[in-house]
């Protein structure tokens, strides 16, 4: 199976469709996209067995509408590799650095738990809370 593939409803890229729906959130949270290399179709020796790439979602989203033909298509790794070359991948740590120590991100105060918080807000199930000391 492709790390990509078209949505049971539709013939949308299944990537594509999570890249729109996290638009939303572009601007409140950081978010990015984490591939872990050895989940990649055909996982091309350029890439370390068993590490992650990470993108930004704006450089995903910005890749996607000006160098993929079909943006609604489903991804190929050949695309994928790309996206990592012209938008300069990084790894997790240098993500979460971003987050905690360059502004990335500003924090925001949880009083009822992080379940709660990604129910009320209706956030994606796979977010990292990262817990900040005063």
């Amino acid at each position: 199976m492709s790390w990509d593939r078209t949505k049971k409803c539709s013939e949308k890229s299944l990537f594509s469709s999570q890249l729109e729906k996290q638009q939303k959130y572009k601007d409140e949270y950081a978010v990015f996209q984490k591939f872990i290399n050895n989940q990649i179709h055909s996982h091309p020796p350029s890439l370390a067995k068993d590490t992650a790439n990470c993108v930004w979602h704006s450089d995903a989203m910005s890749f996607n509408q000006e160098h993929r033909n079909s943006p609604e298509a489903p991804w190929q790794t050949q695309q994928l590799l790309e996206m990592f070359d012209k938008r300069n991948s990084t790894d997790i740590g240098t993500i979460l650095k971003a987050v905690c120590l360059d502004s990335v991100a500003i924090p925001v105060k949880i009083t009822n738990g992080i379940e709660n918080y990604i129910r009320e807000n209706k956030l994606p199930s796979r977010v990292i809370s990262i817990n900040v000391l005063d």
